[in-house]
């Protein structure tokens, strides 16, 4: 498999190493214990701030996704991660996964999940309730019907008339949520991200 060639960071390459500081990722996976030393930089205060404000960009709604972009592309100086180049290497056993749910009157309902790539999984992820903590469950399975969830038998996106008939809804979205969160450990990724957050702490 040809090697990716990972995207260059936004950060000022003039005076390198004057903001650069080294911090140590740990990360557990498969029951090992792994860790990084990754190198941040501190991007200012005017940067700092936009990265900070995609916690809550109005209408009680975040964007988580393009908060880590922003910390990927300006804050991480290495290892080079981008969104885009993720997806790319992302294992083959991490792509899809198939769960059985507890639907309606006891019945059971099984459907495949593909994995929508990091940027989609993180905003899911922090979706599914607005800033004020209210229930967005309609409006994310309304949309992970058409990217995430598959019929196992047929392979097909899934409908709310699928659910009507099956029940189960709410418990595929928190088992999505599950699988995407398995899948953004790999490689200390969410370890990254949370260094990042911190770190961006430190610069404000």
């Amino acid at each position: 498999m040809e090697k990716t060639e990972m995207k260059k960071p936004k950060v000022d390459i003039n005076h390198l190493g004057d903001k650069d500081y080294k911090r140590k990722v740990e990360w557990t996976e498969d029951k090992q214990e792994h860790s990084r030393v990754a190198t941040l930089r501190d991007p200012g205060y005017e940067v700092a701030m936009q990265i900070r404000s995609k916690a809550n960009i109005g209408n009680n709604e975040s964007d988580n996704g393009e908060m880590v972009n922003m910390l990927l592309e300006n804050v991480l100086v290495s290892p080079r991660l981008a969104f885009e180049d993720l997806d790319n290497r992302l294992p083959k056993k991490f792509k899809e996964k198939t769960v059985t749910l507890d639907g309606k009157h006891n019945s059971k309902v099984t459907i495949k999940m593909i994995f929508p790539g990091y940027r989609a999984a993180l905003n899911y992820s922090s979706d599914i309730h607005g800033i004020n903590g209210s229930d967005n469950y309609l409006p994310i399975l309304t949309d992970m019907n058409k990217t995430v969830f598959r019929d196992s038998s047929t392979g097909k996106p899934i409908d709310m008339e699928f659910w009507s008939e099956h029940g189960g809804g709410v418990k595929a979205v928190q088992k999505a949520v599950n699988y995407f969160n398995d899948v953004l450990n790999h490689d200390g990724f969410t370890a990254t991200v949370n260094t990042l957050v911190t770190f961006l702490g430190e610069c404000l």
